[in-house]
């Protein structure tokens, strides 16, 4: 995830990881899986987007919108919703109602899940360059509630058949979090889901002040029991493993205990638990376990994992293509972008590569259906 005002050069976005060649490894238990350590250098879009860039162009679709609704644009004839858009960057500047539709027009995108941002990075007197990006400097970051409002006031601007609010401004180490989330869904009748609620997340982890999250903390109970009763998804960041151990799996039972607990909610798990610096080893084994323990749990493929499901050619991987070919309605897609949707054509290119590689009625699912169910209801 990344960009920031006009006014500043953007920052990396989160497809900047190019990796080393792929090895064939054989299957293994999830106990015996691995550690193994890649390194992201690259601050420009990944070579997988740069690349079907080249070969395909830009996709631009052009679109009117009124204040309520719009007219949907497709992509070779299919619908297309993004299930991962933050329309506020790390500063929480958010993007102008009129630039998401725009923005989303220009790149084919017919409806968007719409996030904000739990956290908001601090600018301290001892760091001279103002950040905009939560690596940026050494300063932390601390949640910020208002990021609700931000969203919410979007989302009267926007038209409701083409965005889904959801709700994300809270610690999710506090045990009263569910009051506060309570008080916000009342407020405003605009809300689709709970999201993006950032558990384990690479260095973010460590530079949010307070407590250090999971998907086990015992807060995240009455937040799970609350989507459950509203009948809305829960949209989770939680990594397998921390930047130190990238290649291991030692987060991931947090996450199958508090799904254990909560078979009732559904939930979606942003990036499948791949992070930057953090690329757990033949992680489609570990997320093929848990789809197969858990029947409403989702993978949301965006950012980081889009790296992983593509190879460097920009090839579909034969053992994600297989995964979300066997559970076609447990995938949706993102392209994770933060604030101002100035790359969001670019975003979307390894999207309808994956789409290009999975059978019509899986790419059917993946691109829209899937997403439609869950955040719609349709």
């Amino acid at each position: 995830m990344s960009t920031c005002d006009g006014r500043h050069a953007r920052p990396p976005h989160r497809h900047d990881c190019p990796r080393g060649p792929r090895q064939s490894e054989p299957r293994c238990s999830l106990a015996s899986l691995g550690a193994r350590h890649r390194r992201c250098h690259n601050p420009a879009l990944s070579r997988n987007v740069l690349r079907y860039v080249a070969r395909i162009g830009r996709c631009r679709a052009p679109g009117r919108h009124g204040p309520r609704n719009s007219t949907l644009v497709h992509y070779a004839g299919r619908m297309l919703i993004d299930a991962h858009v933050h329309a506020v960057d790390f500063l929480q500047q958010p993007a102008s109602a009129g630039e998401l539709l725009r923005g989303m027009d220009a790149a084919g995108v017919d409806r968007a899940v719409l996030f904000g941002l739990p956290v908001k990075k601090k600018w301290p007197s001892n760091e001279p360059r103002r950040p905009h990006y939560y690596l940026d400097g050494n300063s932390p970051c601390y949640y910020f509630s208002l990021t609700d409002e931000i969203i919410a006031s979007l989302a009267a601007e926007l038209p409701r058949d083409r965005f889904a609010a959801t709700l994300c401004g809270f610690d999710p180490t506090d045990q009263v979090a569910v009051d506060h989330i309570q008080l916000v869904w009342e407020r405003h009748d605009c809300w689709r889901g709970l999201g993006e609620i950032m558990l384990r997340h690479d260095d973010l982890t460590n530079l949010t002040h307070g407590e250090n999250p999971s998907a086990a903390h015992p807060a995240l109970d009455s937040v799970f029991a609350f989507a459950a009763d509203q009948d809305c998804p829960v949209a989770v960041h939680h990594d397998s493993s921390s930047p130190g151990r990238p290649g291991e799996h030692e987060y991931v039972g947090q996450l199958d205990r508090m799904l254990t607990r909560h078979p009732g909610t559904t939930t979606i798990w942003c990036h499948a638990g791949v992070s930057r610096r953090v690329e757990p080893r033949r992680q489609h084994e570990v997320v093929e376990h848990l789809l197969d323990e858990h029947p409403r749990l989702h993978i949301d493929v965006s950012w980081q994992l889009l790296d992983l499901v593509l190879s460097d050619d920009g090839t579909p991987s034969p053992e994600w293509t297989k995964l979300i070919t066997r559970h076609p309605d447990r995938f949706v897609l993102g392209t994770d972008l933060l604030g101002r949707p100035e790359n969001w054509s670019e975003l979307t290119i390894p999207l309808r590569r994956l789409l290009d590689a999975l059978p019509g009625p899986a790419r059917d699912a993946v691109g829209a259906g899937n997403a439609l169910r869950l955040w719609w209801h349709e």
